[in-house]
C-alpha cells in the first residue's frame, strides 16, 4: 500500500510556481519618475532651456520567451521649468530583456518608444522693459506630437509574486512636429533627459 500511495503523491503534487521572467508570464507594474532634461529648438536664436518633468507610466509586460518580453504603457506627465508648463499623454512600446542575478533579483534593459501629446499649460506671457509682450507659447505651440526613444535599467527586486525596482532611464526626442501653429510654421525641438524611476509590480 505505500507504493501506490507515493505514487499517487508523485502525480498529484502541484505545478511549481511560475518565476518573474518565465515564457508566458504576464507582468503588470506602474513606473513613477522624475526626470531632469535639456530642452534646444531648431532656432539658433533660442538658448538651451533646463526643464523638470514628473512622470507616470502604468504598463503590462508579456513574456514571450523565457526572459524576453513585450512591453506598453499609457503614459502621463507634467513639466515645468524654461519658458513654459507642458502636460503629456502618451503610449510607449518595446521590449525588454531580464537578466536573472538571484531568484530574488534581477536586472532588466528596457528599450521603447513612446509616442505622446504635448500640450502648453499654461500660456504665459513676459512683458519686456520697452513694453512690449511676448507669448511663451511662441516657442512651445499650445498642441504637438513628440516622438521619443527610450532606454532604461531598472534592478528589480522580487517578493513572492510582487517586484520592487528602482534605476536610471535615458529619453531621447526623436521628433516633435506642429503643422500650423504661428505663422503657419512647423515647430521642431530636441529634448534629451536622463530620469531615475521607481517601478511596482507583480507578476501571473
Amino acid at each position: 500500500m505505500l507504493l501506490p500511495s507515493l505514487a499517487l503523491l508523485v502525480v498529484t503534487a502541484p505545478p511549481p510556481e511560475p518565476a518573474y521572467g518565465d515564457a508566458g508570464t504576464l507582468s503588470p507594474s506602474g513606473v513613477l519618475g522624475v526626470s531632469f532634461e535639456q530642452f534646444r529648438t531648431t532656432n539658433p536664436m533660442i538658448a538651451p532651456e533646463e526643464q523638470t518633468s514628473l512622470m507616470l507610466a502604468p504598463g503590462v509586460d508579456y513574456f514571450v520567451l523565457d526572459d524576453i518580453a513585450v512591453s506598453a504603457a499609457f503614459e502621463l506627465g507634467y513639466t515645468w521649468g524654461g519658458f513654459a508648463d507642458f502636460r503629456t499623454l502618451g503610449l510607449s512600446l518595446g521590449g525588454a530583456y531580464n537578466v536573472r542575478i538571484t531568484d530574488h533579483m534581477s536586472l532588466v534593459p528596457r528599450v521603447a518608444l513612446a509616442v505622446g501629446h504635448y500640450k502648453t499649460f499654461p500660456a504665459e506671457v513676459t512683458v519686456r522693459p520697452d513694453g512690449t509682450t511676448v507669448l511663451s507659447t511662441y516657442y512651445a505651440p499650445p498642441d504637438y506630437l513628440q516622438v521619443d526613444l527610450r532606454i532604461g535599467l531598472p534592478l528589480l527586486v522580487h517578493f513572492a509574486h510582487f517586484f520592487l525596482g528602482v534605476g536610471p532611464r535615458l529619453s531621447q526626442r526623436l521628433l516633435t512636429r506642429v503643422d500650423g501653429g504661428f505663422s503657419g510654421t512647423e515647430f521642431y525641438h530636441r529634448r534629451t533627459s536622463f530620469a531615475f524611476v521607481t517601478t511596482l509590480g507583480g507578476w501571473l
